[in-house]
């Protein structure tokens, strides 16, 4: 994240004594699952449906008020369904936003089982992967990687140019990615609108080419640096 390295290097630290690798997916558990896509999207009522999916930690560095808006002003399009999984801060608030509204189209679970998250955030036609204006640089959108790993498209929420800008630039032309600012609700519903109408349901992942974001791509690279350090 060069972003991160860009605050590093403010405080005067040495520029080689700084060495940028991410945080890698979860490889050993989630690729993408169609019999586990099934299941829990049965389980959950989300058959037929064109899933909108955050997965990860609701918290206030990834402020999801702008998707809640966006799934409040869907409400009447039955067809689409948003699906909350995880927890944290925030995740009683969202489960409050949908009761109080009677949204019929969200579902809030609690974070799921690791052998069964690859059918969980397989089960998503469309990540959506957030991350608050104020905290670029400071904290990192690790739950992109996991969201590549099952070939989703991505809908990103939050400022640009940020991280989630670069990884979604180097993942190539082939992907399909949108990309909103926070506050612009309108807008959020109209690109999950897009998505859904482009997307065909080709899974285009790193099946057949190396995962660059992949433990085994990037632990080697962490063990020479610790081995190299000095």
């Amino acid at each position: 994240d060069r972003f991160m390295r860009e605050r590093i290097l403010a405080k005067r630290i040495q520029s080689d004594k700084v060495a940028v690798i991410p945080p890698w997916s979860h490889d050993d558990a989630v690729n993408f699952d169609p019999a586990g896509r099934e299941q829990f999207r049965r389980l959950h009522g989300l058959e037929g449906k064109f899933v909108v999916m955050y997965s990860g930690n609701h918290s206030p560095c990834h402020p999801l008020d702008t998707l809640l808006k966006a799934a409040a002003a869907l409400q009447q399009k039955q067809d689409i369904a948003f699906c909350f999984v995880g927890g944290g801060s925030e995740f009683a608030r969202v489960r409050e936003f949908a009761a109080r509204r009677r949204l019929s189209n969200m579902v809030c679970l609690p974070y799921q089982p690791r052998d069964q998250i690859a059918g969980s955030l397989s089960a998503a036609d469309l990540h959506v992967v957030v991350m608050g204006d104020a905290f670029v640089g400071i904290t990192h959108p690790c739950k992109i990687y996991n969201a590549l790993r099952v070939s989703a498209p991505i809908l990103c929420i939050g400022p640009k140019p940020c991280h989630l800008s670069e990884i979604l630039q180097e993942t190539g032309p082939g992907r399909l990615s949108e990309w909103a600012p926070h506050g612009d609700a309108e807008l959020v519903a109209k690109k999950i609108h897009r998505i859904r109408r482009q997307w065909n349901g080709h899974r285009n992942g790193f099946d057949a080419t190396p995962d660059p974001y992949s433990r085994r791509t990037l632990l080697p690279r962490l063990v020479a640096e610790l081995e190299n350090a000095h």
